[in-house]
């Protein structure tokens, strides 16, 4: 079962245009200190995980448990992946196993999922970069 430890929530306005943001999926800051989803899997950046208002649309207030290391959070996987897996996020902000060289992993799965869309716990660690 997916849980939250260690996290405290902030709240941002959601800048996205290209498509409204989903609840357990990795923001980063834009320009104008708004948050939307990552470039893709070598983005560097997260600021942490949507916990609320699941299609969030521009302007709207989106609450974003911040990406601190030894915290953890749900998160919304993006492909199947194995307990223990690095993670790194897609640019829908959905996780992925951090296995093509150069992604950017932001910390571990404690949890499987067997698909996308599932929803696991992963814990934040420092930032590597996948060999």
């Amino acid at each position: 079962m997916a849980y939250n430890l260690n996290l405290e929530v902030e709240t941002f306005e959601a800048g996205t245009t290209d498509a409204p943001l989903a609840q357990f999926r990795a923001v980063v800051l834009n320009a104008s200190a708004q948050v939307e989803y990552p470039a893709g899997r070598q983005t560097i950046g997260v600021v942490g995980i949507t916990q609320d208002n699941l299609g969030a649309a521009q302007g709207d207030a989106v609450q974003v448990g911040p990406a601190l290391v030894g915290g953890r959070t749900k998160v919304e996987a993006g492909e199947a992946i194995a307990v223990g897996e690095y993670v790194c996020f897609g640019a829908d902000g959905r996780a992925l196993d951090a296995d093509t060289t150069g992604d950017i992993y932001y910390g571990q799965a404690l949890e499987a999922a067997s698909a996308a869309g599932e929803i696991i716990t992963i814990k934040f660690s420092y930032l590597g970069v996948a060999p």
